[in-house]
C-alpha cells in the first residue's frame, strides 16, 4: 500500500474525518486543513518528515507502517530480545507467551513507555 493509502487506513481505523485529523496534527507552528489530508491520501502531495511524525502520534502508528515498510529489522530484533529476556526471567512459561499475548504486551509497553521508563526518578 502507498503512503496515502496507509494514512487513510489508519485515519479510518481511528474513526477520524480528514478535518478531525487535520486539527489533531495542527499546532502553533503548522496548521493543516482537510485539503492537505485529502491530497496526501490521494497521493497528489506528501507530508514532510515532521508532519509524518505528527501523523504517527495522532494515528497511533509508527512511521514504518505509514511508509509501508514491511521489514522492520530494529523492531523485530527488539521484540526478540524482549521475549527472550522475559522467558529467561520466568515472566512467562513458553506456552503462556503466545504471539497474541506478546503483541498485546508490546502495545501496552508502547502506549505506557513514559510511565514505565521514568527518566526523572
Amino acid at each position: 500500500m502507498s503512503l496515502g493509502d496507509n494514512i487513510k487506513s489508519a485515519r479510518l481505523k481511528k474513526g477520524l474525518t480528514q478535518e478531525a485529523l487535520a486539527e489533531l496534527i495542527s499546532n502553533k507552528d503548522m496548521t493543516f486543513g482537510n485539503t492537505a489530508i485529502s491530497n496526501w491520501e490521494k497521493g497528489t502531495s506528501k507530508p514532510d518528515a515532521d508532519t509524518i511524525f505528527l501523523l504517527c502520534k495522532a494515528l497511533d502508528v509508527d512511521a514504518n507502517y505509514l511508509l509501508g515498510w514491511k521489514e522492520i529489522k530494529a523492531a523485530v530484533n527488539l521484540k526478540d530480545k524482549l521475549k527472550k529476556a522475559m522467558q529467561e526471567n520466568d515472566f512467562f512459561d513458553n506456552d503462556d507467551l503466545t504471539e497474541e499475548n506478546f503483541d498485546k504486551l508490546m502495545k501496552f509497553i508502547e502506549k505506557n513507555k513514559e510511565f514505565i521508563i521514568d527518566k526523572k526518578k
